[in-house]
């Protein structure tokens, strides 16, 4: 997908396609949000400056009012996203949605799938790692990225059916740890994302271009600290229910938004395999991981130790 603003997206690399059905108009406004109007589909607890209230409007657009005063309208067909950054806010927190929420939603308004996963580089294919929010996704998609890899994408991965496969889009790649995690990891200094979020910003090496997913992983926590890895392989049934959940922003959505979703599942899970994997601790279980992704994936990555 292709975001295009007359303002400067960091953190996003840069994109060459012309094809106008992929493409997604951002623009930032100067002027105030309208009133609230139409009926709110969801309201999320607590409210405050973490809460989000989602309303259709007349025409089908969708208004987002968070909590800390940002406010930002998606069209109808998910082509043109709007954004106000409140006095009180900063462009890094718009940016914040931008990159999150609001793409993910844009995406499913337009029957993509997308799911909350990190996708990064294993040999010449993509792996993708699903899970829910503290899963560990972005401690291994920074995991990765210190020993070299390139992440095609963080939080929200859009993937679509093509014929050779299943293709993973290269989108943020910026990974975001909270402060303990950047500490574990040992990572150099790093800055934080925003004044009001404490997470720290982990650049990671730019990908390419979009990449051929090769394998899923749904990350399992241990039940006690590991030295060494562990994967499970599914069936297409436990695949597809095990996946269900981390479709990016399902909770969003209306019934009426929601068609294509299980038929895109389905045929994800025909095409690429998916495996439970319980990780073992990081970073010094990382070289035990490579070797067990390496067995499972047939992917040469030692190019990728340290």
């Amino acid at each position: 997908m292709r975001l295009e603003s007359a303002v400067p997206l960091p953190g996003l690399p840069p994109c060459d396609e012309p094809a106008l059905d992929r493409r997604i108009a951002v623009s930032f406004m100067n002027r105030r949000p309208p009133r609230r109007t139409g009926a709110a589909h969801y309201t999320s607890p607590p409210r405050g400056a973490d809460g989000l209230e989602v309303r259709a409007t007349i025409g089908d657009a969708h208004e987002f009012w968070f909590g800390d005063g940002t406010w930002a309208r998606i069209s109808a067909r998910g082509d043109a996203i709007d954004v106000y950054t409140p006095p009180t806010s900063s462009f890094e927190d718009s940016l914040s949605y931008l990159y999150g929420v609001l793409v993910g939603f844009a995406l499913r308004l337009r029957d993509v799938l997308a799911l909350h996963a990190s996708v990064v580089m294993l040999g010449e294919r993509a792996v993708m790692f699903v899970g829910a929010s503290g899963a560990g996704k972005s401690t291994l998609a920074a995991t990765f990225a210190l020993h070299g890899h390139q992440v095609i994408t963080e939080d929200v991965a859009a993937l679509t059916i093509e014929q050779d496969g299943i293709v993973a889009h290269r989108g943020h790649a910026d990974v975001r740890l909270w402060p303990s995690a950047a500490t574990m990891l040992r990572t150099p200094p790093l800055r934080q994302a925003t004044q009001a979020w404490p997470k720290l910003v982990l650049p990671s090496p730019l990908a390419d271009g979009d990449a051929m997913l090769g394998r899923i992983y749904l990350l399992r926590a241990p039940e006690a600290a590991l030295s060494e890895p562990c994967t499970t392989p599914l069936s297409q049934g436990d695949a597809l229910i095990g996946l269900l959940p981390h479709t990016y922003v399902s909770h969003l959505l209306r019934r009426m938004d929601r068609p294509c979703e299980l038929a895109s599942l389905a045929a994800l899970v025909k095409i690429v395999p998916v495996e439970w994997l319980t990780v073992p601790t990081l970073p010094d279980g990382f070289d035990a991981l490579l070797d067990t992704l390496e067995r499972v994936d047939g992917a040469s990555v030692s190019a990728g130790r340290r």
